[in-house]
């Protein structure tokens, strides 16, 4: 009998890949207005800069990975 709305599959991709990015996009908007706030320009510029060339970075390495197997 299945439960909630649901499956497991789905729920596994939504807490993890849903409201883990909205946890991980207000953390990266809070620590780098911090650093603005806080007049430390060079920090939040370098800050925003690795995060985001880390994040595509990451992204072009995934999709050069091969397939998983089954």
């Amino acid at each position: 009998m299945a439960r909630g709305w649901f499956g497991p599959d789905s729920r596994i991709f939504f807490v993890t890949g849903v409201l883990g990015g909205f946890t991980t996009m207000s953390s990266f908007a809070y620590e780098t207005t911090a650093f603005v706030e806080d007049a430390e320009y060079y920090r939040a510029t370098t800050y925003a800069a690795i995060t985001i060339g880390g994040s595509l970075g990451a992204a072009m390495l995934g999709r050069l990975a091969p397939p998983a197997l089954p």
